[in-house]
């Protein structure tokens, strides 16, 4: 069994790093309402629009927010983000994000990852290691 890895992340003006879930697999970057809540975001509503979960659960998205902001390592990105009102973590960097940043993966043995992201912007790259959540 894989384990889900997270980084840690500034979102939006918000100063306290939230843990964030990497998934290359998902279609869509998602923020739970909770943490939307917390933090204060600004959105817009979305209607009828579903999300199916690799369990085959369905979610009604809620809101998108637009442009958040997402800040690793003192590099600055921007993602579109649908609110899930029941996502089990604050936020979900999803195939969409990992395609903005060029995020390259190595895993090892021991379970253990580590992710590069680079800023094609600005021509940095950094080297995280990530955290089983």
């Amino acid at each position: 069994m894989i384990r889900l890895q997270q980084i840690d992340c500034l979102i939006g003006d918000f100063d306290t790093p939230i843990a964030c879930i990497l998934d290359g697999g998902s279609g869509i970057v998602g923020i739970s309402k909770k943490c939307c809540e917390q933090i204060g975001l600004t959105y817009t509503p979305v209607n009828g629009w579903q999300m199916e979960s690799a369990n085959g659960s369905i979610d009604q998205l809620l809101r998108h927010v637009p442009n958040l902001c997402i800040s690793i390592s003192g590099l600055n990105f921007y993602v579109q983000a649908f609110i899930l009102p029941n996502l089990p973590f604050h936020l979900l960097l999803t195939c969409p994000f990992h395609i903005l940043v060029s995020c390259i993966t190595q895993d090892y043995m021991d379970g253990k990852q580590k992710i590069q992201i680079m800023c094609l912007n600005f021509h940095q790259t950094i080297n995280l290691w990530t955290q089983s959540h």
